[in-house]
């Protein structure tokens, strides 16, 4: 319609377009301040993020009313245990007596010293628990030969070069874990180092969970910061230019730093899902400003001055953009009734990211 009547009549009576008009129509003067405040939201964002607090217990990303949990539970109560620690221990020979010796002074000392740790599980262990003393000579081997496959299987591998000790974990959180790791990585650098020749590593699913959270609390900032200059040189490409993409770039990046803001202000914890949130906000955001700027210099081509471009241009694309923000907020949004909280976290997360990209 405007291509075939291009002086035709705005709309101005619609409550959208005049909330658009009256928030692009700043004055000039406004441009600093306004670059300011956005300077001190993006560092503002960026300080924030690397504190924001991370759910680092898998059974609170699950549905607290589901089978999973009800049955995690009831192990739980039975065994006092349902997460496991597991050292593995690389020989020539791991049935040496001088290696089962060392597991199992190893195992009985480190349930002495951490509470945590409720009990030690090897070839050598069983074998004193036979023998009422500590294995020597063939006990381990012996053992190991008349034991079921499965659980030979899983303690001592076919060709003897590595065993497994293996601590049943009382109900801890991610970062109690990580705390004990520690002190068990030292533990066996100290006192209860390994003979020569012999390799102690901690290792299995507690590992590998503190890591993922490790991983994501490190490198939290990296696809945000990467988005932001990927999108920007794409922009730089595009348009053979560099002051217009940094303009666009800037409502963009203040969009970042206000979701980290508005995540911290409101308490919400993020999940391995939701801390990657950032570069949908970028993605959104840039979308937004590159349809404003497009908008505003297709009137100026018309021959408008900078004012009337803005007041004339941005309003009449506003209800097209409002409606995409709000869409992308519902679709999203509706996952924030979910009883899984690992989805319900992410409805709420990307929600609001899309509303501070479409604010910005």
């Amino acid at each position: 319609r405007d291509r075939r009547r291009p002086d035709g009549p705005a709309r101005t009576g619609q409550r959208v377009e005049s909330a658009v008009r009256a928030v692009s129509s700043a004055p000039a003067r406004a441009a600093v301040p306004l670059l300011l405040l956005s300077a001190l939201i993006v560092a503002s964002g960026l300080a924030v993020e690397g504190g924001l607090a991370i759910e680092t217990d898998p059974e609170r990303w699950v549905d607290q009313d589901g089978r999973a949990v009800t049955d995690l539970e009831d192990l739980r109560d039975g065994t006092g245990f349902s997460s496991e620690l597991t050292v593995l221990v690389e020989a020539p020979d791991v049935t040496d007596p001088d290696v089962a010796a060392w597991m199992e002074r190893f195992g009985a000392e480190a349930v002495a010293r951490y509470p945590a740790l409720e009990r030690a599980t090897s070839m050598a262990t069983i074998a004193a628990g036979v023998h009422g003393t500590a294995p020597g000579g063939d006990d381990v081997a012996a053992l190991t030969a008349v034991a079921p496959p499965d659980i030979a299987r899983s303690l001592v591998s076919s060709d003897r070069a590595s065993a497994n000790l293996v601590f049943p974990i009382a109900p801890v959180s991610l970062t109690e874990r990580q705390r004990l790791l520690d002190d068990l990585a030292d533990d066996l650098t100290g006192d209860l180092a390994p003979p020569a020749g012999v390799e102690a590593t901690p290792s299995g699913l507690a590992v590998i969970g503190i890591e993922l959270v490790d991983g994501l609390e490190a490198g939290r900032r990296t696809p945000s910061l990467t988005a932001l200059v990927f999108v920007l040189a794409w922009l730089v490409l595009a348009q053979r230019s560099l002051v217009r993409p940094v303009l666009v770039m800037v409502p963009v990046a203040t969009a970042v730093g206000l979701s980290s803001l508005a995540i911290e202000v409101l308490g919400i914890a993020l999940t391995p899902l939701t801390t990657v949130a950032g570069p949908l906000v970028i993605a959104v955001g840039t979308e937004f400003s590159v349809l404003v700027a497009a908008r505003y210099l297709e009137e100026r081509r018309r021959g408008l001055d900078a004012r009337a471009a803005a007041t004339t241009g941005v309003p009449r694309i506003g209800r097209a953009f409002v409606a995409s923000g709000l869409t992308l907020g519902g679709g999203v949004g509706v996952l924030a009734l979910s009883p899984t909280p690992l989805a319900r976290d992410v409805g709420v997360v990307l929600a609001l990211a899309g509303g501070c990209a479409l604010a910005s």
